[in-house]
């Protein structure tokens, strides 16, 4: 902040200046205790210990004295309004009516109002530069946008133009560093807002200030508790689990059961383009330029050397300090931890490549094999779908390495456990859950050639918005399209999709 050189002034000029600022003090409507701290340090240059009393009291009361034009050195007066500039975000952000008082008084010192906006520009950039930015996605467009107002309810920030009301807004708030990349530890999950209204900039330029309010309940995951609380959700991990593969990030977490540390790898964003197999399974065909190739389906599972609890979310790690356990940890960890020794037998080795950047499809298959464990013994605490659908998750892509290495019997009993597990509670899902399971549903059945279950699901997705009460720019409205498209297309050339033409789950 600007420092004001009250030694050159005239007492009328003190009196003057004590006054502007006790207005851009108060100037947004509050004045806490906090505040009147600083504000009394602030004026603190008046020779008169009563007359700065006065102006504390007028202040609390809201009853400041208005002012009037007067003639001050060019020099000075350009200091005071930058003093009075470093006022308006001393709270870490800059309110129209703090703007408004900004130029009203500039304009009392006689200063043409282009060179105050300038100040206030400067000043605005100088204190968004401290903002966090967050990433997000605007009519399938991404941008990087300042954080104005954050809290659980919803998020306000700077964007280059006008947004209608009602607009869906997708917030990432993963952190990044200085050099653009991500930092070493998992990416968040997507929050789903609204905007609620676009207001124009106060200042020159052509910029919107856009208020959004969060469509879902926030979660650990999203990132925006770390943002609000920091010191409540400190970082568990501090040692960085280095890669030589540019398209990895590694974190060191703790295994809730036995408190051992856990290597967990996240794949970098976009640093692999992606395809998918006969099940619409993601598999990671080629890196884009200056990355390296990395198929995530053998890394994605975690898994603890000491009690061989594993899995594919992080959630179910410690990460955090205060982190909360998604599972009933005590009732978990006597059963767990006797049948230990089973599992071990099935390791056949040291488990140095739980924590290695590379592994095998052997290594691969046997990690999903201990998440499958897991989340099965997890279900037996847990009522609801969550459980099965973390299943299928794991069953699904180790199915597409069972396949590659042959063992077709193996990968075919993945696929009918996934049917046994989807089908019973398939009318339970909601959201885009329903419309990939159908999806998934329909080309396991198609592999099967049971083509009275395909049209069964088939027929499901196409009539599911029969009405157009899906949004096609939600997840739900893409997850449907995608769906209905995927299987129209395999069903089309179901001859080729078959169990007794495949040996592996690519055509040809």
């Amino acid at each position: 902040m600007a420092q004001l050189n009250t030694a050159s002034m005239s007492k009328e000029e003190k009196q003057w200046a004590a006054n502007a600022i006790a207005g851009m003090v108060c100037s947004d409507g509050h004045v806490d205790e906090s505040e009147m701290i600083y504000l009394k340090e602030a004026i603190s240059f008046l020779e008169d210990r009563a007359e700065i009393n006065k102006l504390l009291g007028m202040v609390k009361k809201k009853q400041l004295r208005e002012l009037t034009g007067i003639q001050m050195d060019t020099n000075q007066a350009f200091a005071l309004l930058k003093h009075l500039a470093g006022i308006s975000i001393v709270d870490g952000r800059m309110s129209p009516s703090e703007i408004r008082y900004f130029k009203q008084t500039g304009k009392l010192l006689g200063l043409p109002e282009a060179l105050l906006e300038k100040i206030m520009l400067k000043t605005r950039e100088h204190m968004e530069s401290n903002l966090p930015t967050v990433r997000v996605t605007i009519n399938e467009q991404i941008y990087q946008v300042p954080i104005l107002d954050l809290s659980e309810e919803g998020c306000t920030f700077r964007f280059e133009r006008m947004i209608l009301p009602n607009t869906r807004v997708v917030f990432d708030f993963t952190p990044q560093r200085e050099d653009g990349e991500e930092e070493e530890i998992e990416r968040c999950s997507p929050m789903i807002a609204t905007a609620m209204g676009a207001r124009p900039s106060k200042l020159g330029e052509t910029t919107f200030t856009v208020r959004t309010e969060f469509q879902q309940n926030v979660i650990k995951s999203h990132g925006i508790m770390q943002i609000l609380n920091p010191d409540q959700h400190e970082t568990m991990a501090k040692r960085k689990l280095e890669s030589s593969n540019s398209s990895l990030l590694g974190r060191y977490v703790q295994c809730y059961v036995c408190g051992h540390e856990v290597a967990f790898w996240s794949l970098r964003a976009k640093s692999m383009i992606t395809g998918s197999n006969t099940l619409g399974i993601t598999t990671y065909v080629k890196p884009i330029p200056g990355k390296d190739h990395c198929d995530y389906n053998l890394l994605q599972v975690a898994v603890c050397p000491n009690c061989l609890f594993a899995s594919n979310d992080i959630n179910y790690f410690r990460s955090e300090s205060n982190a909360t356990c998604p599972f009933d940890e005590e009732a978990f960890k006597k059963p767990w931890l006797d049948s230990a020794p089973l599992r071990q037998k099935k390791l056949q080795g040291q488990p140095e490549f739980f924590s290695s950047d590379q592994r095998t499809d052997d290594q691969a298959i046997l990690t999903y094999v201990y998440a499958v464990e897991t989340h099965h013994a997890i279900g037996k605490l847990k009522d609801g779908d969550e459980q099965p659908r973390k299943m299928v998750s794991l069953l699904l892509p180790q199915a597409e390495l069972l396949m590659n290495k042959g063992k077709t019997k193996a990968a075919e009993n993945n696929l009918k456990r996934v049917e046994q597990l989807m089908e019973p509670i398939f009318g339970n899902l909601r959201d885009d859950a329903v419309f990939k399971v159908a999806t998934t549903l329909s080309l396991i059945k198609l592999y099967f050639k049971d083509y009275e279950g395909v049209n069964q699901y088939m027929t499901f997705l196409i009539n599911a918005d029969r009405e157009g009460t899906v949004s096609p720019t939600s997840p739900e409205g893409k997850s449907l399209k995608a769906g209905v498209n995927l299987v129209k297309k395999s069903y089309d050339d179901r001859e080729a999709y078959g169990h007794d033409k495949l040996t592996t789950f690519h055509l040809p």
